[in-house]
């Protein structure tokens, strides 16, 4: 048995299948497609009846899917029949399951409909690979080593900070962090990284973030659409922004930072969240950090309450579209001006 990962909105049920052409003219279009969820909700996949040697979903395996954490069944006995429509029915990012009606697609899925081929590319002869799926749950949004930020000493390393040390914050000025881990994961796939492009949101450079990892955005809007000034989005919600991308790599390294509440920090000038401890996230730690920061919960660090709180409102998909589409720039003030009524001592900070 394999036990993988992926996001709600990678994989979906379809209602309809149709079939043409032959060799590389072989084209399979499926209608009435609908994910599972959003990008922020996780599915578990288990591959059953895997023969040693084998490292791609293909005939006479069994698939089970979950909703995770919960482990609510979904979908049992899926076949996927890599070779189906003349090899058509998988490539390196996806597997249609037509026994019930279910496909894998790793790009996700913009419509009500998809279609895969005709041509050449991807080769017909291609299968998904266990190892294009996740082979732990995602990690809880962070930030990439590498990342500069403020600190009452000037910039450091996000990859250098430790437990104890001080870290300027938006809203009650320096806090000390109060648990610290990193990961490294695959870079490719679901947690490769999002690229912000210089001078989006007040960044001094271009800012690489995990795809869950929330922006602070301020604009007039916001007031009017949510009540308040700004808002937090997901950086893989900002995607429909030109200067955003996604940014595959090998590998990349992510470090989580905690404070006693969730606070909103300055990443190279850009104001982004901390880790928020919702009861999502603590689930979305690995078997011993959970442990960890549930002793902190438990411990005297301050009201349980203020752990799940959010420093701002945080908005959903659809919200965010709506937000991003009610403006024309496609550009946000920074940490630095967001705290220029605050905080005006931050202004003097030495550079990096």
């Amino acid at each position: 048995m394999i036990e993988l990962f992926l996001y709600a909105n990678q994989i979906a049920t379809y209602t309809s299948l149709s079939s043409s052409g032959n060799g590389n003219g072989v084209r399979v279009s499926l209608t009435g497609v609908q994910a599972l969820g959003g990008a922020d909700e996780v599915i578990r996949v288990v591959v059953r009846q895997v023969n040693p040697g084998q490292s791609a979903f293909q005939n006479g395996q069994f698939v089970d899917i979950y909703l995770w954490p919960s482990n609510t069944p979904v979908a049992q006995n899926l076949n996927p029949q890599h070779d189906q429509f003349q090899g058509r029915a998988s490539s390196g990012e996806h597997q249609i399951f037509t026994n019930q009606r279910f496909v894998i697609n790793l790009d996700g899925f913009s419509g009500d409909s998809i279609q895969f081929g005709p041509g050449s590319t991807p080769p017909r002869n291609e299968s998904l690979t266990f190892a294009a799926l996740m082979e732990d749950p995602p990690p809880p949004p962070c930030l990439v080593a590498g990342t500069p930020i403020l600190t009452p000493d000037g910039w450091r390393n996000v990859h250098d900070l430790q437990v104890g040390d001080l870290v300027e914050t938006l809203d009650h000025g320096a806090q000390p962090i109060l648990w610290r881990q990193h990961r490294t994961v695959s870079g490719r796939g679901p947690f490769a990284p999002v690229r912000l492009r210089a001078g989006l949101a007040g960044n001094r450079a271009d800012l690489l973030l995990s795809p869950q990892h929330r922006v602070l955005l301020s604009h007039p809007r916001a007031e009017m659409m949510f009540s308040g000034p700004d808002v937090l989005i997901q950086s893989q919600h900002l995607l429909a922004v030109p200067e955003v991308s996604r940014e595959k790599a090998d590998e990349v390294t992510y470090v989580h930072l905690l404070f006693a509440r969730h606070e909103i920090l300055c990443a190279d000038g850009a104001a982004v969240e901390s880790l928020h401890l919702g009861p999502y996230t603590v689930n979305r730690l690995l078997g011993p950090q959970r442990e960890e920061v549930q002793a902190l919960i438990s411990a005297d660090h301050g009201d349980e309450a203020i752990w799940h709180q959010t420093a701002r409102r945080c908005l959903k998909a659809y919200e965010a579209r709506a937000f991003l589409g009610s403006q024309s720039e496609t550009t946000w003030p920074g940490f630095r001006q967001l705290a220029a009524d605050r905080q005006p001592a931050l202004q003097t900070t030495p550079a990096f």
